[in-house]
């Protein structure tokens, strides 16, 4: 119903909603449809059975690829590399200041990496970017946000945005400049950011 309401509050600010990834019963469609007013003509949504994210068969199993040893060989391996040819930094963003230094490298990575998997991306405009933006420092302000950055011979080359909840840190979004792609400059972040 929250979901309903704040929509249609703001139902002239879009052309169009992406609406699939929310558990949708036969109810919160019908007041769905009915307080979309005038747009149910051009209002779809499709009802579906499929989770947008992983479910895990038992508690370890996050751990399986992480354990695994010829992928720590391979992480270890990209990070002489990695320290052989740069001068690393990773630090986790602390302060306002920091956070508007970094997050248009992060947004600009994103989007890199968006357009290279062929999809559109979270980053479509600058209203989003705005929102995003709002988000990460009122994150960072309640001691919420761990914001992530590698970079190589002082260039941004990998960013997390990651936040805080319950004592867990979880992964959200990330941005890596495939330039680095043979660096495996994403999975080094994550092994920083881990380490950390």
């Amino acid at each position: 119903r929250a979901v309903v309401e704040w929509f249609s509050s703001r139902k002239s600010c879009f052309d169009m909603a992406d609406l699939n990834h929310l558990d949708w019963d036969g109810e919160a469609i019908r007041l769905f449809g009915q307080m979309s007013g005038d747009n149910r003509k051009t209002l779809k949504i499709e009802k579906v059975s499929a989770a947008p994210y992983l479910k895990l068969r038992h508690e370890n199993a996050i751990f399986d690829h992480i354990k695994d040893p010829s992928f720590l060989k391979y992480i270890k391996r990209k990070i002489r590399k990695l320290e052989k040819d740069f001068t690393v930094v990773f630090k986790t963003v602390q302060t306002g200041e920091e956070l508007n230094r970094y997050f248009p490298d992060f947004v600009k990575l994103n989007v890199m990496r968006s357009r290279d998997k062929l999809q559109r991306g979270i980053f479509r405009n600058d209203k989003v970017v705005g929102m995003f933006q709002r988000i990460a420092r009122q994150f960072l302000n309640e001691g919420l946000l761990r914001f992530h950055v590698l970079l190589l011979d002082r260039e941004v080359v990998a960013c997390l945005f990651n936040f805080i909840w319950k004592k867990k840190e979880y992964f959200y979004q990330s941005g890596i400049d495939l330039a680095y792609r043979k660096y495996s400059v994403g999975h080094l972040c994550h092994f920083y950011a881990i380490r950390s």
